[in-house]
């Protein structure tokens, strides 16, 4: 198991964030990580195995639950609210910069699926990020609105009663056979979601930590309005790495290149010829995770002063025929 520690922090209103910081002990002060989960996902769904491999390549991270998921504070449990996530993204970098033997002036954030549209505002409005790795991002929330059934966005406003009990919405559909019967009445409905679902759900917990497959409609209704693809061209000229799944059935590729043609200098794109799930273990991962690390080495690994990549393109290209 890598060298971690349980840490919390305060998010800007006073809730207690919970998770893990895996430091780097080395003789010089080392750039750090900050990682958040995505939609329906906890920091034990193959985020911490990420966060293992950056560290055994000098850096640190810092991994933690989202508000109101896993081990971290937040009511109604199961509920996703992107602007209060990207609150805790900046409080997130604040206790980053606090942390021991880390340089407060190389800091990354990584965020994936919903997460790497958090990290795309985040970014964009904090100068303190010096580089951003976006994995299979979430970009649009109006390129979803018509996918859902209306039934769905009726009971959004239906059930928006303040102060009553939430209510909620399965998540992943669970087996293969129901994607076929109720797959389109999912939030993740597709094969590829099912599959997934099978795997993280064999993922150990930490003690306490409970996860469901289910969020709350409330998390429908901020879905529906959120547009982290506005943002990404104001991240330039600080590097920007954004990977697409060829294949994903839950984000589609050709809106994640839609954004990332608006971003500015700086981008770097991987693409590789998967599911949207894939890109988090497996062979896929195997390939991700270099070309992640191998972005963060030429980037993060100089002193500051000497930033001369800052402001260069570079796309990389995976051919399908090498995963």
């Amino acid at each position: 198991m890598a060298d971690r520690t349980d840490i919390e922090f305060k998010s800007y209103e006073g809730l207690t964030l919970r998770g893990w910081f895996y430091p780097n002990k080395s003789q010089e002060r080392v750039p750090v990580i900050v990682m958040s989960h995505g939609l329906g996902g906890l920091k034990e769904h193959f985020l911490d195995d990420f966060a293992a491999r950056f560290q055994a390549e000098g850096f640190a991270v810092l991994l933690y639950d989202n508000r109101c998921w896993g081990a971290s504070d937040g009511l109604p449990r199961q509920e996703t609210d992107p602007w209060k996530q990207v609150e805790d993204i900046h409080a997130a970098v604040s206790h980053s910069m606090t942390l021991p033997d880390i340089d407060p002036d190389r800091v990354v954030i990584w965020g994936s699926s919903y997460s790497g549209g958090n990290c795309m505002i985040a970014a964009a409005i904090d100068p303190r990020v010096k580089a951003v790795i976006s994995q299979v991002p979430f970009t649009s929330g109006g390129a979803f609105y018509s996918h859902f059934p209306k039934e769905l966005i009726d009971s959004l406003y239906a059930n928006r009663v303040y102060g009553a009990l939430p209510e909620y919405a399965r998540l992943f559909a669970e087996t293969l056979e129901e994607v076929k019967t109720d797959g389109a009445r999912l939030l993740l409905g597709t094969e590829e979601s099912a599959l997934y679902y099978q795997e993280v759900s064999k993922r150990k917990l930490a003690p306490g930590v409970e996860w469901k497959n289910e969020v709350t409609l409330q998390t429908i209704y901020h879905l529906i309005k959120h547009e982290p693809g506005n943002f990404i061209h104001r991240i330039a000229p600080r590097p920007l790495l954004v990977v697409i799944g060829l294949k994903d059935s839950v984000l589609p590729a050709a809106l994640v290149k839609a954004v990332y043609a608006k971003a500015g200098e700086g981008k770097e794109v991987l693409e590789l010829d998967c599911g949207h799930f894939d890109a988090y273990h497996g062979e896929v991962f195997e390939i991700n995770i270099k070309t992640q690390i191998e972005f963060l080495k030429k980037h993060m690994l100089y002193s500051p002063a000497k930033s001369a990549n800052a402001g260069t393109n570079y796309d990389i290209h995976i051919p399908a025929q090498s995963i």
